[in-house]
């Protein structure tokens, strides 16, 4: 005697637990049951769009705790605010008179950051159904969409948990860090030898290597299997096609991006930068090429004053070949009202 067809729960939360618990069981009765696959879509998106709201809130927090401010003191004869400015304040703007305009602030930043990881998930939802289209194709059958989409929305639920264990973390007073093995590549040794494209996507396959993403994959063979009856080879074929997927198009969309780094910079044991080394032109008078004369300022290593300079510089134009001078003498006149040879 044939088995019957399970049956999913009435109840969207039933639905969830069969799901989290027996899915084998949901994606086989999924082939029979309505589900209710569009509430679970828009939950997913405010789970991931209010997940992603809270960690940029812990990651500008964590910023401002790492940026330690100094205020110096003014003059006295510099005009302040008086206003509980710690040091003596800042200098007031020369105003005119009229009101000042507030600065311009965005209206709905955390809007734009929910609809951001919103969107997401529906890049997501869009590149898998075509892929589990192509499980009903392999066997010679019209794609069937409807199951497809529903598939793809309860094979994400995964993300929907990381998000709300996330809520929960931050709310806790959690710190945001790198998702997945993000934060353990820059230790590989060979990363730094490789282009900025590569690192972008060892970064981004770096940062999918996590617990529930590993969840999403069981999920979505289970329902390529179950659901559409698809084969072993054609089910892997998808998921192959879905990983390179997920590690790509954060790349190619410049979610994931690594710019080319600067040659390093040598340091100082004191902390100091290196100097450049003074330049010198070849002295033209010298036969053998050799460098130009030494700093008159400066010889052997010591530093000479401004007055040692000048008297080694009048030295020097005294030693200088001297122009002969021909004095001439102009013939006097004799004063006026005595003859010319009178005594």
């Amino acid at each position: 005697m044939r088995s019957s067809q399970p049956k999913l729960p009435n109840g969207v939360f039933g639905q969830i637990r069969t799901l989290l618990f027996q899915p084998e069981t949901f994606f086989k009765a999924l082939v029979t049951s309505r589900s209710a696959w569009l509430f679970v879509a828009v939950l997913l998106m405010l789970l991931t769009g209010v997940s992603e709201v809270r960690r940029q809130e812990r990651l500008a927090s964590a910023a401002q705790g790492d940026i330690s401010t100094e205020v110096m003191p003014l003059p006295s004869d510099v005009p302040v605010d008086p206003s509980g400015m710690p040091g003596g304040g800042v200098p007031l703007p020369p105003t005119d008179g009229g009101p000042s305009a507030a600065p311009a602030t965005p209206l709905t930043p955390h809007v734009e950051q929910i609809l951001g990881a919103g969107g997401s998930i529906l890049a997501l939802w869009l590149l898998l159904t075509p892929l589990l289209a192509l499980v009903s194709l392999f066997k010679g059958r019209a794609p069937q969409i409807s199951r497809c989409v529903q598939i793809a929305v309860w094979a994400t639920l995964p993300l929907g948990v990381l998000a709300l264990l996330q809520l929960a973390y931050y709310g806790a007073g959690g710190k945001a860090g790198e998702p997945g093995l993000a934060g353990l590549v820059d230790a590989l040794p060979f990363y730094a030898s490789l282009t900025a494209l590569q690192q972008s996507l060892l970064l981004s396959a770096a940062s999918k290597i996590t617990l529930f993403h590993g969840w999403m994959l069981a999920l979505v063979y289970l329902g390529a299997r179950h659901t559409l009856r698809g084969r072993h080879i054609v089910v892997a074929l998808v998921l192959a096609l879905w990983i390179v997927l997920l590690v790509t198009l954060p790349v190619v969309t410049g979610a994931v991006k690594v710019e080319a780094s600067l040659p390093p910079v040598n340091v100082l044991p004191d902390g100091s930068l290196p100097m450049d080394e003074p330049m010198t032109t070849p002295d033209p008078m010298s036969a053998d090429g050799s460098l130009g004369t030494p700093d008159p300022l400066a010889m052997d290593g010591a530093v000479m004053t401004p007055d040692a300079a000048a008297d080694s510089l009048s030295a020097e134009s005294t030693s200088q070949a001297s122009v002969p001078v021909i004095e001439t003498t102009m013939p006097t006149e004799a004063p006026i009202g005595k003859p010319r040879g009178a005594k």
